[in-house]
């Protein structure tokens, strides 16, 4: 927000834009809340040395909560990499396995080419999720 008023030609401190935005919607994050807790396993980042050369060669999915004025929204997306887009995304009150294995599902419906590799990941990820 404070880019794009800047941007705009105002002239306007990071900390009054979160003080307002946090008095009058509700919508700026509270501070630490991308720390980790030290219990949690650190997974290896295995996409380091990958070269990204066309669409839907690397997907990655974005789960994030939305305050509303009564509670709170789930938010998926899944995102090409290539492309840097959406390709499709679902609003949920609930956070649940299938909500998010229903936003793939999705993609894949609106994706037309999928390699067999891809469908035996997605299966094995779908197993996972359905079993954990």
């Amino acid at each position: 927000m404070v880019v794009y008023l800047t941007a705009q030609g105002h002239v306007v401190n990071r900390k009054r834009v979160q003080q307002l935005m946090r008095v009058l919607a509700g919508m700026a994050p509270e501070p630490h809340t991308s720390q980790s807790h030290p219990a949690h396993t650190v997974y290896p980042y295995r996409l380091r040395k990958v070269e990204v050369t066309h669409p839907n060669q690397v997907w990655s999915t974005d789960i994030t909560d939305i305050r509303l004025a009564l509670g709170f929204a789930d938010l998926v997306a899944i995102i090409d990499w290539y492309a840097r887009r959406v390709l499709v995304w679902r609003l949920s009150n609930t956070l649940a396995a299938g909500f998010c294995v229903d936003c793939l599902d999705d993609a894949l419906r609106v994706i037309d080419s999928i390699t067999a590799s891809v469908r035996v990941m997605i299966i094995q990820t779908r197993f996972l999720i359905f079993h954990w």
